[in-house]
């Protein structure tokens, strides 16, 4: 179930997410990771709120003000206060609805604002917890020289690490935080996952040196593996879940007073801080998918921008772009929707379907769903808007869906060969390999010997369609709607192009129907400003151009 929970009765919101039902254990709060970090570990936080949800808990989870699908900009973010309110209003709508006993587990940045609230739970569990705010000022600052920012922490500006923006005066909220003195100072049954071998040292140092009562340390492995590394590349740590599963299950949770269940709403109005909107979350029937459609009080143009996720991160885009461009589009009196596709983010596998995989051949059908799901009855036009692998499934989406009317395609990987077919055989605008071909080109020994292969051969394997060149796809997506490409020019798709086909942009220029930039000095991920700013004029130029008026 998702929620919207008002905070101090304003116009600001907090999204939500809520599995279990009936009358549950206990309700567990999980405090996720800041920034990149929780698309990381998003998979990871699912899972184990289903786990949880089986064994009979309540889970939310949720995204802290100024942050994700809630209301607010980055940019405007206060910082440990901030979150702080965040939580106690999630703690204070789970009691209102009927919460027997509270626990929390945080990640990371998450635990920070849990160690200060812990003496409103019953039990508590902080996985990787950072010691102090210096450290998390240090471990900031080497993200965004890693993510090649040269914005640093402590700037005017604030910080910019992978997209997502940490304003300088929350990174100061931070500088009075010792986690160390937080934990002894409580008396919360707490348990501490962490491989800091001098934390280790210091928190069974406590009381005495025989360690606090009800404090238990532990040092397993896995966190690494689902948040040091790219988000397609995370992995589930069972180990460590079912370690929080098994601690949360045994802790003795007294039984608060219930009280009568509060009605919980899934649309929010927002109005507070420039123009105003209303944000619905909805689930398409034909397939549960999950939309989150951002509509503006008046509508100025009939038709909506869909916005699709990338790689595994779900649907508020690279550096949350997707939230607040939705947000700025109803500002200008037009609708948008953010689109998790099957098996990733808030939405569900289809049967038969591997779930978390990066390119979902299913994904071209999905959008054809939620097409139907944000219009109704009426079919409205639509643009598709996706970076990578989202910007792949918008070229196909426009060729194969008639509703479909334009497309916003940011460093699409056009050379990507999906493993399967999808289920309804929708007109691809990318064209399959030959499956004997594809063995050859796509093994490491392709891969090796491709750039020292003449283009003439590559010419020779479209002529023959063995291999047909991808520059032809986004040609055959220009037939059916307006095409914005926009591309990286050190990208690899474009490094290919060149290679493969030298021609490859007079013959997309002379589709009248397609544009395309090239972007330098910037990176794939959307996570640069520039290439961020250049999709978002794109959008609205598109939209401004197809869409009809009210």
């Amino acid at each position: 179930m998702h929620t919207i929970i008002e905070v101090g009765g304003s116009e600001s919101f907090i999204y939500a997410t809520v599995d279990g039902e009936g009358q549950p254990k206990s309700t567990v709060v999980l405090c996720a990771p800041w920034g990149y970090e929780h698309n990381c570990s998003y998979q990871s936080l699912r899972v184990l709120a289903a786990t949880l949800a089986a064994q009979g808990h309540r889970v939310v989870r949720f995204d802290p003000l100024n942050s994700g699908n809630s209301a607010g900009d980055e940019a405007e973010s206060g910082g440990l206060p901030t979150w702080r309110l965040s939580l106690r209003t999630v703690f204070d709508w789970a009691r209102a609805t009927g919460a027997n006993g509270l626990v929390a587990v945080g990640i990371r940045l998450g635990n920070c604002a849990l160690v200060s609230e812990l003496d409103a739970l019953d039990s508590a569990v902080l996985w990787d917890p950072p010691k102090s705010g210096s450290q998390i000022s240090r471990g900031l600052r080497a993200k965004a020289v890693m993510w090649g920012h040269s914005q640093a922490p402590g700037a005017a500006e604030g910080s910019v690490v992978a997209g997502h923006m940490f304003p300088k005066v929350a990174l100061e909220t931070f500088a009075g935080f010792d986690l160390v003195p937080a934990l002894d100072s409580s008396a919360v049954s707490t348990l501490v996952l962490t491989d800091d071998a001098k934390l280790v040292e210091q928190l069974q140092g406590l009381g005495g040196g025989s360690g606090r009562r009800g404090l238990l340390v532990e040092s397993p492995s896995g966190t690494q593996a689902m948040l040091d590394v790219i988000a397609e590349e995370s992995r589930v740590p069972e180990e460590i879940l079912g370690r929080i599963c098994s601690f949360v299950g045994l802790a003795h949770h007294p039984t608060f007073s219930m009280t009568e269940k509060a009605l919980t709403t899934n649309v929010a109005v927002c109005g507070a801080h420039a123009p105003a909107y209303v944000e619905r979350h909805q689930v398409a029937v034909e397939v549960p998918l999950h939309l989150v459609v951002t509509s503006p009080l008046i509508r100025r143009k009939f038709g909506t921008v869909l916005f699709v996720n990338n790689g595994v991160a779900r649907s508020i885009g690279p550096g949350r772009a997707w939230v607040e461009i939705s947000r700025r589009l109803a500002a200008h009196g037009i609708q948008s929707c953010r689109l998790d596709v099957s098996g990733l983010g808030e939405s569900a596998t289809r049967v038969g379907q591997s779930p978390n995989v990066h390119y979902p051949i299913e994904g071209i059908d999905d959008i054809r769903i939620a097409c139907r799901a944000i219009s109704g009855a009426t079919v409205e036009p639509v643009i598709v808007v996706g970076v990578c692998s989202g910007a792949f499934l918008a070229l196909d989406a426009a060729a194969y869906d008639e509703s479909v009317v334009g497309a916003v395609s940011v460093n699409p990987a056009i050379y990507f060969v999906p493993d399967k077919k999808p289920q309804r055989r929708p007109r691809r605008a990318n064209r399959p390999t030959n499956r004997v071909v594809r063995r050859v080109l796509y093994s490491r020994v392709g891969f090796k010997f491709e750039p020292m292969i003449p283009s003439i051969f590559w010419r020779c394997l479209d002529a023959v369609r063995l291999h047909p060149l991808p520059f032809r796809g986004v040609c055959r997506a220009g037939e059916a709607a307006d095409i914005s490409l926009i591309l990286w020019d050190q990208d690899e798709s474009v490094r290919q192009l060149d290679h493969h086909s030298p021609t490859w942009r007079k013959q997309i220029a002379a589709t009248q129907s397609v544009r395309t930039d090239l972007v330098a000095g910037v990176d794939h991920s959307m996570f640069d400003a520039r290439l961020r700013n250049v999709a978002e004029a794109r959008i609205f130029e598109l939209a401004q151009t197809v869409f009809e008026d009210c």
